[in-house]
């Protein structure tokens, strides 16, 4: 028996051959293997019946961030001459940019043999759920680190210490005194989401940890370079020039939602070379500010707050404070505008 399903909402025609093949290989069995990228539904069985088709989302969402957002990535890398076969280049040395960004901070090139996966691009981290809302966090630079599969890599070991209660998560290193990063990022996130779901039912009352926020979203930094000392903060060519990759990431990733930390560089700059238009603010408060933006030509929403590693800014409740009051006076507003679902937890 066949039923009709819908079809990705981000497909390319140039995807559909590989998007049938990976479905394939999870029992599906398509009817009518039509390439037309704009259909609108497939006509498809499945090898174990029909209760598999409730698995149709999820397979779908799977393939979007395993195979096709990182295929897509790694394509787009590849064109910028900081990947190649796959395999991540010294930024400091291939990218575009290097001689303007690294000019006077050549000793601060990691290029020895303990640090060079310092220079190579990361790629971002997709939770499970990324597509459902498409909350992107845009954070600096990795801060003394990097490599490809750095993010999916650290961020689930970020999870496991903030699951056993710690706040500052230090990766078992020991001397690290630890960085709030992780858990601000979960809480801010966190709250953002039960803004957006379904709490209709009177009985129930949504919850969503900020350890399990990390399942809804997606991470990346706007400087992709990680400099040997002073913090690691980017030179400011760097700033200037990163948008050449950060922009093609987030036209790939293609958020709904984008929250920005950091009240200074990395909001200026985004606006400056990553955003279509300035955007509007919406509101604001002493620490949080709310805006619609322009981005690849799609409406989005920005949320902007201090870093969590901002000198007495980023570690206030006042943040967390105030980031509820604004989305609870325009969660609704933000979910016409950006056309969001209503799920429930």
């Amino acid at each position: 028996m066949n039923h009709t399903l819908s079809s990705p909402r981000f497909i390319q025609e140039s995807d559909i051959a590989r998007f049938h093949m990976w479905m394939e290989t999870r029992g599906w069995r398509f009817s009518d293997y039509s390439l037309d990228p704009m259909s609108i539904d497939y006509s498809v069985r499945h090898a174990d019946g029909r209760d598999k088709l409730l698995c149709w989302d999820t397979d779908i969402s799977d393939w979007e961030r395993t195979v096709n957002m990182p295929h897509h990535l790694l394509q787009m890398y590849g064109g910028l001459g900081v990947v190649s076969n796959n395999t991540p280049l010294p930024l400091c040395e291939t990218c575009g940019h290097h001689q303007d960004c690294w000019q006077g901070n050549e000793h601060r090139k990691p290029l020895d043999q303990d640090n060079i996966h310092w220079s190579h691009v990361s790629l971002p981290w997709i939770g499970t759920k990324y597509n459902t809302f498409r909350i992107a966090v845009i954070g600096i630079n990795p801060y003394e680190a990097g490599g490809l599969e750095f993010y999916p890599k650290l961020i689930p070991q970020a999870r496991e210490e903030m699951a056993s209660g710690k706040i500052k998560v230090t990766f078992n290193h020991p001397g690290y005194a630890g960085t709030v990063l992780w858990h601000r990022i979960g809480l801010y996130t966190s709250q953002t989401i039960l803004n957006f779901v379904n709490d209709d039912d009177p009985l129930t009352f949504p919850d969503l940890s900020h350890v399990d926020a990390y399942d809804w979203i997606a991470f990346t930094n706007h400087v992709k370079c990680s400099p040997i000392g002073d913090r690691s903060q980017p030179s400011k060519a760097m700033w200037e020039n990163c948008h050449s990759i950060l922009k093609k990431e987030l036209g790939i990733l293609a958020p709904k939602i984008m929250i920005v930390l950091g009240t200074g560089d990395n909001f200026h700059y985004l606006n400056k070379n990553v955003l279509d238009e300035t955007p509007s603010l919406l509101d604001e408060t002493k620490s949080v500010r709310l805006y619609a933006g322009k981005l690849h030509s799609k409406t989005i929403g920005i949320i902007n707050v201090p870093h969590p590693a901002a000198p007495g800014r980023g570690a206030s409740h006042q943040i967390s404070r105030d980031l509820e009051m604004l989305l609870f006076k325009h969660a609704a507003k933000l979910q016409y505008m950006l056309h969001l679902p209503r799920p429930r937890l």
